[in-house]
């Protein structure tokens, strides 16, 4: 049963990616894949209480620090 749920989430996955696609540029929706190992961390450490260490919190704030500065609106 598992692969038949893997295969359920990465279809909705790519699903909810092609629509982004087409709502936004494909420059500025490249740069949240990078959130993928952000978010594994974190709920490893919330469902499965892994420990966070210094290193990943200040590499996840300057990931995000990077995210808005790509992502802002030019004026």
């Amino acid at each position: 049963m598992p692969s038949c749920q893997t295969l359920v989430i990465a279809f909705a996955a790519l699903l909810l990616w092609f629509t982004l696609l087409r709502r936004y540029r494909a420059s500025q929706l490249g740069v949240f894949s990078f959130l993928s190992p952000v978010f594994g961390v974190l709920f490893g450490a919330l469902l499965l209480d892994e420990p966070l260490t210094t290193n990943f919190v200040v590499g996840g704030v300057l990931l995000m620090i990077g995210i808005v500065l790509v992502t802002r609106q030019k004026k």
